[in-house]
């Protein structure tokens, strides 16, 4: 199994692409950068990798009666096409902590990588760094694919 875990803001959606929005960021319906999540459908249809949402967006799904059902609902209607498997849970200690626990609680991963525009220590070469102004590229893709074992 191949696990991508996911952050939203700077990754899917940019400070350049809020930019260019001109004011309608602010509308739901623009949240996320349609040029990134077509390169991470990209990376999810070739790798057949599954996401796991570590995004601070999973937090406003932790209540609900079907959290995982209702973030794969909301992130399809941006028209991410990969199976969104699951959320990282709420650890003491932040994202590198929550990313570690959901490892250590599934087992059959053979490859992951973690996209994020904030440093996640402690993951050394499965960690790929966006930029809050640029998002997901190009080049974090083809990083991912390698890691991905997709050479």
């Amino acid at each position: 199994m191949n696990i991508i875990f996911l952050d939203i803001d700077g990754v899917l959606n940019s400070g350049n692409y809020i930019k260019r929005l001109d004011g309608r960021f602010d509308d739901p319906q623009f949240q996320m950068d349609p040029d990134a999540v077509v390169r991470l459908n990209a990376l999810t249809t070739l790798t057949g990798a599954s996401i796991v949402v570590s995004s601070t967006w999973r937090l406003a799904f932790r209540h609900s009666a079907y959290p995982v059902r209702q973030l794969r609902t909301c992130l399809a209607s941006y028209k991410l096409t990969g199976d969104v498997l699951d959320m990282t849970g709420v650890v003491d200690g932040g994202r590198s902590y929550e990313i570690q626990e959901w490892l250590d609680t599934h087992s059959g991963v053979e490859h992951y990588v973690i996209f994020d525009d904030d440093t996640v220590e402690g993951f050394g070469e499965h960690f790929v760094k966006t930029q809050f102004m640029h998002g997901l590229q190009d080049e974090h893709v083809r990083q991912a694919l390698t890691i991905l074992g997709y050479k």
